[in-house]
């Protein structure tokens, strides 16, 4: 299970590269995941052991939109998937989404510890018309990421990060016009995401050590996701597609 080039280019062995099935809401997104929409894949680095390793660095890539061609997936272990380019930091071969630190204990690969640099996720989202997904960028800090690893078969695993009032404002407010059609009355997006902010719970700072003296400005979320095995992507030859852009600029001051 490897990042690396050759791995990742089809090299023979017992690796795979893992993409949740599972995404956001049990719904209509699994279908589409199944027929090939855009998702996310975990690339790991190195195995040496799927039960215990205590090196295990990987990265998060999105995964183009491969429905009715050549790459729709089978689900079967044997998929070979593209790489969106948006997976990248532009102009360089950076995925957007390391983690350096992860491990692997008891077969379940954990991401590590984010409380020093933090981490940005971005997700595909299909709103309404499911024609291109917007790409919705969560910055979070004092998170983790898990994936069941065991003998390679996947399984359920979860995010989990913090975010404050304010960053989840800003990452919000897009999803939602664009869910609302792009409607002129702003203020009705404007108040169903500051409808979040009064549930803050955790303290955006130190999230891994909060101070009870201090208010909360940040508040916790999660995704469960259903990790399932594919063969191998294409990291070396990012496709270009297309992603739906916000309606407008960012919106009412938060």
């Amino acid at each position: 299970m490897a990042t690396d080039s050759r791995a990742l280019s089809g090299r023979a062995g017992p690796r795979a590269s893992h993409t949740p099935k599972i995404m956001l809401t049990h719904g209509r997104a699994n279908q589409g995941i199944e027929t090939g929409v855009g998702t996310v894949m975990l690339g790991l680095g190195d195995v040496h052991s799927f039960d215990d390793d205590p090196h295990v660095s990987a990265s998060l890539y999105l995964l183009a939109d491969d429905r009715n061609t050549p790459w729709a997936p089978k689900w079967d272990g044997n998929d070979v998937r593209r790489v969106h380019s948006a997976s990248f930091v532009p102009g360089t071969e950076l995925a957007i989404t390391n983690f350096p630190d992860g491990y692997i204990r008891n077969g379940v690969w954990v991401s590590g510890d984010q409380h020093k640099t933090g981490v940005t996720v971005v997700i595909p989202i299909y709103v309404k018309a499911p024609i291109a997904p917007m790409l919705l960028s969560l910055p979070g800090r004092g998170g983790w990421l898990t994936a069941n690893v065991k003998r390679g078969k996947g399984g359920p695993g979860a995010f989990g990060f913090s975010l404050t009032s304010g960053e989840l404002y800003l990452s919000f407010y897009g999803l939602f016009r664009r869910a609302f059609s792009c409607s002129p009355d702003t203020g009705m997006t404007h108040n169903l995401v500051k409808s979040f902010q009064p549930h803050v719970d955790v303290v955006g700072a130190t999230p891994w050590a909060p101070d009870p003296k201090a208010p909360c400005d940040s508040l916790s979320w999660g995704i469960d996701v259903e990790w399932a095995p594919i063969q191998t992507a294409d990291i070396e030859h990012p496709v270009d597609q297309a992603t739906l852009p916000p309606c407008d600029g960012p919106g009412p001051n938060p």
